[in-house]
């Protein structure tokens, strides 16, 4: 079974009237890569098998088989639409309820990444290497089966992968972001209506803000304060920030590049200039990222 990591709901975003979408992506051995364009449709791209199905004979807050991948279609992938909704029709800073919104679906669309999901489980794993010792003297003082059963789970091979999606399942299941760990900051929404957004995606050769299959951006320190980026929608930007930072197109020209510059593929509605210098730079870099 597939599951989309980058949602089709999110994805549609994107399609143009015939129902498919164009992706941009490098292809060709290490040393010749050259970037070409496809069109696909939504179903097609940004999934990978059964990567939140949980192994047989197990269950993660009484979720079995495929349960966590449906909960993510209920509680996140039917709420995309609204949130862009509300976000996308204003400009500037967010209200605090309206940015907790945006913030809980750029985590969302974070932890359910597949290299989140594989970090977080080789994180887990260690964690047990590193603390075997200590969960075994648990185990032998362990005086009930549900006490043995519940520290003896630590060791069965299934309880990284287990463990991480209880994870993603409880914050599927909440509203709330945790402000331990994750974006703190003002949310901003850059409009492509914009003036200044007009004259750079032009500029860029493009009609619209690109996605890809990492729509989230986390950003190390900068001179704007940019903690992460999303791209919402074709039509407008996401920003979280630190300090009263308004310097939008500087944060949209950075995001724009990203897709292309650092990763492997993008995701536009419509063909991009190949005389701009989004095209242009992009047919020529190797992303130092290469495969992610």
């Amino acid at each position: 079974m597939n599951h989309h990591f980058a949602p089709q709901a999110y994805l549609r975003q994107w399609c143009n009237n015939d129902g498919h979408l164009i992706r941009y992506v490098r292809k060709g051995s290490a040393n010749a890569l050259r970037l070409l364009h496809e069109f696909k449709t939504p179903r097609a791209i940004c999934h990978q098998e059964d990567i939140n199905r949980l192994p047989e004979r197990t269950s993660a807050n009484g979720l079995t088989e495929h349960g966590v991948e449906s909960l993510l279609a209920r509680a996140v992938d039917g709420r995309i639409q609204s949130i862009v909704k509300l976000a996308g029709a204003r400009t500037g800073p967010l209200d605090a309820s309206s940015g907790d919104k945006v913030r809980w679906l750029m985590q969302m669309f974070t932890a359910r990444s597949p290299s989140s999901l594989q970090t977080g489980e080789e994180g887990v794993g260690a964690y047990v290497a590193e603390n075997a010792e200590f969960i075994q003297r648990l185990l032998a003082r362990a005086q009930t089966p549900r006490g043995r059963a519940e520290v003896g789970q630590f060791f069965k091979p299934q309880f990284p992968a287990v463990f991480v999606r209880a994870n993603l399942a409880a914050l599927a299941n909440t509203d709330a972001v945790p402000m331990q760990g994750w974006y703190e900051g003002t949310v901003r929404v850059f409009q492509r209506s914009d003036n200044e957004a007009t004259a750079l995606l032009n500029y860029l050769g493009l009609s619209e803000f690109p996605t890809s299959e990492a729509p989230v951006v986390e950003w190390e320190e900068n001179d704007v304060g940019l903690v992460a980026s999303f791209s919402l929608s074709p039509d407008a930007l996401a920003f979280v920030i630190q300090g009263n930072g308004t310097k939008d197109l500087e944060m949209a020209s950075k995001h724009i590049l990203v897709p292309m510059k650092y990763r492997e593929s993008a995701i536009c509605r419509s063909k991009a200039s190949p005389t701009g210098p989004w095209h242009k730079e992009a047919q020529g870099l190797r992303p130092f990222t290469q495969g992610r």
